[in-house]
């Protein structure tokens, strides 16, 4: 298949993924955008809040490790947690 055949098919089909993440860590997937990781952490680990438990309405997902300080975009970096918590883990200075 030619170079321009392929970027052709590549724009129309699109990739394999989306370009939304790739593997690092022994296969461990990194998303390349905020949105993609948030929506596969909430997918991960459902939709209520890991401290408290709340489930009544849409949930955040939340670094563990800040993005500033060197955390990824993986599922093993991300907790769901309700509106309520999620604040207060930012007032507290507790990650992204």
């Amino acid at each position: 298949m030619n170079k321009t055949v392929a970027q052709t098919k590549k724009r129309k089909e699109g990739s394999w993924n989306e370009g939304k993440s790739y593997a690092i860590n022994n296969g461990e997937r990194c998303y390349k955008t905020r949105h993609a990781w948030s929506k596969a952490v909430i997918r991960h680990y459902g939709n209520a809040c890991q401290l408290c438990g709340w489930d009544k309405a849409r949930c955040d997902a939340h670094h563990r490790v800040p993005k500033g300080q060197g955390g990824l975009h993986t599922i093993g970096n991300g907790m769901v947690l309700c509106p309520n918590c999620h604040r207060i883990e930012h007032e507290e200075g507790r990650g992204d």
